[in-house]
């Protein structure tokens, strides 16, 4: 069980957002907190390197005072993410301590945890069938509509 839930972390991430106040506990590299997910899938592990911030830094420690301290460099494919980086406001220490958000819907992020709205974004929809009536009903017994499901779908082997 616990294999097929570590399976499911990629798509967990997706849900998460970080909302940066002090930047004490939020991940500089690994926390997506400029809506473009984790810088380290954008640069890669050369990243930390190019930007001069080690891989274990919190966002805290990337900034000083109201300038990030972040290297200067000219490689096209992440000057866009230094970009964002750079017009993200800095941590305070006034502000309180950081946040961490949670999906409800498109662009919709608030604080608490919802199984409902998480379970809705993740289900594909699906058309409704016809037949549903005559398979799903209060009285059903189990087994027979089983059988008259696995018949609607062609799936009945005998």
């Amino acid at each position: 069980m616990w294999k097929k839930l570590l399976k499911l972390r990629p798509i967990a991430a997706t849900f998460i957002k970080f909302e940066v106040r002090d930047g004490k506990s939020t991940s500089f590299w690994f926390d997506n907190r400029l809506n473009v997910g984790p810088l380290i899938h954008i640069t890669g592990e050369v990243g930390t390197r190019i930007l001069g911030v080690s891989r274990n830094a919190k966002v805290a420690d990337a900034a000083e005072g109201d300038n990030w301290k972040i290297r200067q460099t000219c490689g096209l494919h992440i000057l866009d993410m230094i970009q964002q980086i750079r017009q993200a406001p800095t941590p305070s220490s006034s502000a309180g301590s950081d946040r961490v958000l949670w999906l409800q819907g498109p662009n919709k992020y608030e604080m608490k945890f919802s199984t409902r709205r998480t379970w809705e974004q993740i289900q594909q929809a699906h058309h409704v069938v016809p037949w549903h009536s005559i398979v799903w009903f209060p009285q059903v017994i189990p087994r027979q509509v089983f059988i008259l499901w696995l018949m609607f779908r062609n799936r009945l082997s005998t």
